[in-house]
């Protein structure tokens, strides 16, 4: 009997799968698969693009173009829930598809508890794309006048974030940028010393402020709080705290680990019963 397969996202871990389509589609079945984007994005090298050593295209896979050429259907849109026992998947903008087998390769997402009011002028790092809507801002607005950007958070997505921002707005017709680094507790806190001595050093050559011990409260806007009661005036703020497993399991009732991630057996198949 054929069955129609949905691959909710068509990330790393559905890179075989996705070369393999045609495969599956001789056979007789049928493949959908479901995408916020028509593109997917090599995150390790979203900073990069940020700052212009990458070109968007250098990073992503045409994930739309891919599914199509092999005979497979793309749907645009944002998976808001799994109904596991009517086997049917729904998307953002109402619509839902029905499946026989559903493969998850959702992503994970920054958390946005200490986010108030709209995200103008707020970048999370993930989706990558929100990067480029970054580079764009900064360039329109460093073209006019001196910036204060600010990277919330300590990791090494802040730190290749901060050292890409230097680098955008020091090209041709920019006006360099205040940058300012918000760590919780210190820069890079899990890594070697030897690694946080190197990143630590780079930073400083650049002149980008690190202000560590930072217990931030709330983002808006222009401004950061911290819990001190200290504010940060920032025209721009990247928001770099860490991801967490998109909620959808978690919000669909499916069975889910301590972190909210999908709950799977040795097989990475749900322990849903």
């Amino acid at each position: 009997m054929k069955k129609h397969l949905v691959l909710a996202g068509g990330g790393h871990a559905h890179m075989v799968t996705l070369s393999n389509l045609r495969r599956f589609i001789e056979k007789g079945h049928q493949v959908t698969v479901i995408q916020p984007s028509e593109h997917h994005y090599y995150s390790g090298m979203g900073p990069g693009m940020l700052g212009k050593t990458y070109t968007p295209g250098a990073i992503r896979f045409a994930t739309r173009r891919v599914v199509e050429k092999m005979g497979g259907t793309f749907v645009l849109g944002r998976i808001t829930r799994i109904d596991a026992d009517a086997r049917r998947v729904y998307i953002e903008s109402g619509n839902s598809i029905a499946y026989d087998v559903i493969s998850c390769n959702v992503g994970s997402q920054v958390p946005q508890n200490m986010i108030a009011g709209p995200l103008d002028d707020i970048y999370l790092v993930k989706p990558i794309e929100r990067l480029l809507d970054a580079q764009r801002r900064i360039l329109e607005l460093a073209s006019r006048r001196k910036l204060s950007i600010g990277i919330v958070g300590g990791g090494p997505s802040a730190v290749e974030i901060a050292g890409n921002v230097w680098k955008l707005t020091r090209g041709p017709g920019m006006q360099p940028a205040i940058i300012r680094i918000l760590a919780r507790t210190k820069v890079m806190p899990h890594h070697p010393e030897g690694v946080r001595v190197k990143a630590l050093a780079s930073l400083h050559r650049r002149g980008i402020e690190i202000m560590e011990n930072c217990s931030v409260q709330s983002i808006r806007t222009g401004k950061v709080a911290e819990g001190s009661g200290r504010t940060h005036e920032l025209d721009i703020i990247f928001v770099a705290v860490g991801v967490v497993p998109n909620p959808v399991f978690r919000e669909s009732g499916i069975p889910t680990g301590p972190d909210g991630g999908l709950l799977v057996n040795r097989y990475l198949q749900s322990r849903r019963r």
